[in-house]
């Protein structure tokens, strides 16, 4: 058997893809480094047999793709907020478009009645979805010397940190009576951060932090009130994608293999790497171990998989762009993907 934990159903190649969400069935892939000026529609009802149902075009590139209560919201960069009525999901009719000429933004979140923009050096942008007719956005918030480039939702609050060396605060965004607010800017004790994931009741931090006269790379855990939960955890590449599983732990995607953080323990176990035959491209798992880590020990008849850009568990199945491919997989029995919450 190849496979201990994803069975290959189908793929789909889409040129320029990185990112996607999952909507009744349907998958809604792009782009979101400004290459890509399409949406592109999947069905995936029958996931061994994936369906393009049509893409929607724009005339910039597309930043950020957002759906919440049958409505679909598109960030259109330096143009506009698209809004799409989604009764009929594999057709999406445009109803409302807020206009944000000149704006150069990284990312959107929805916030009830709201979307907050991330806007670089222009900081963050507030969008009042109740007035389509007013300029937006209808209030900037700028973050002195700091670039706004990504934010993190956990529940109903917004987080967000800076690549930026100098700059080591995790800070949390809120609407407070209607104005943008920064509600908290944590800084932790010989900790910075550069990227931030949520689970269900905690966060992770990753960024560097000093052991002894050295830098080091690693996690920090972070309770829900934002207080760290012992000392950073080793690791040296940030994750492109974290899901909390549901026995509290989490599981960690990187380019083309999986990690698990063991909370208990605080420790870091390999799980397997993803490959495919260099002869045949059939889909290979390499189960690591303690001897050969994440590689295995002969890849001469494997190729790595394309790198991992974002995924997505759908009940039995698991979604995942790798590259310009679109792939379906089924999780086998015993694979603690099955515990993906």
């Amino acid at each position: 058997m190849l496979s201990f934990h994803l069975e290959l159903l189908d793929k789909i190649f889409l040129k320029n893809v990185n990112q996607f969400v999952v909507y009744k069935d349907y998958a809604f892939v792009y782009g979101d480094y400004g290459q890509a000026h399409e949406i592109h529609i999947l069905s995936l009802e029958i996931p061994e047999k994936l369906t393009h149902v049509q893409s929607i075009s724009f005339q910039k590139e597309i930043i950020k793709v957002e759906i919440k209560e049958d409505t679909l919201y598109v960030i259109e960069n330096e143009r506009a907020l698209h809004i799409f009525d989604l009764s009929n999901v594999s057709d999406p009719k445009r109803v409302d478009s807020f206009v944000l000429l000149g704006y150069d933004i990284y990312d959107m979140k929805l916030i009830g009645e709201n979307a907050i923009l991330a806007m670089n050096w222009e900081g963050i942008g507030l969008v009042d979805l109740n007035l389509p007719d007013q300029i937006q956005p209808v209030q900037k918030l700028k973050i002195e010397n700091k670039c706004v480039e990504c934010f993190v939702p956990f529940g109903d609050r917004i987080f967000t940190v800076s690549n930026l060396k100098n700059d080591p605060f995790l800070y949390e965004v809120s609407i407070i009576n209607g104005y943008l607010e920064i509600k908290n800017k944590k800084e932790f004790s010989d900790f910075n951060p550069s990227n931030v994931f949520c689970g269900a009741s905690e966060i992770i931090l990753y960024g560097e932090f000093k052991k002894g006269k050295n830098n080091r790379s690693g996690i920090l855990l972070l309770d829900y009130n934002l207080q760290p939960l012992g000392e950073p955890i080793r690791l040296e590449r940030s994750p492109i994608i974290c899901f909390q599983l549901s026995d509290g732990n989490f599981l960690f995607g990187f380019d083309y293999s999986y990690v698990l953080l063991d909370k208990t323990q605080r420790v870091i176990v390999p799980l397997f790497a993803q490959f495919k035959q260099r002869s045949s491209n059939e889909y290979v798992e390499v189960v690591s171990n303690s001897d050969s880590g994440l590689e295995p020990r002969d890849t001469s008849k494997l190729v790595s998989m394309d790198s991992l850009q974002n995924a997505h568990r759908l009940g039995d199945f698991f979604f995942a762009l790798h590259g310009n491919h679109f792939i379906s997989f089924k999780i086998l029995e015993n694979s603690l993907f099955r515990n993906i919450i």
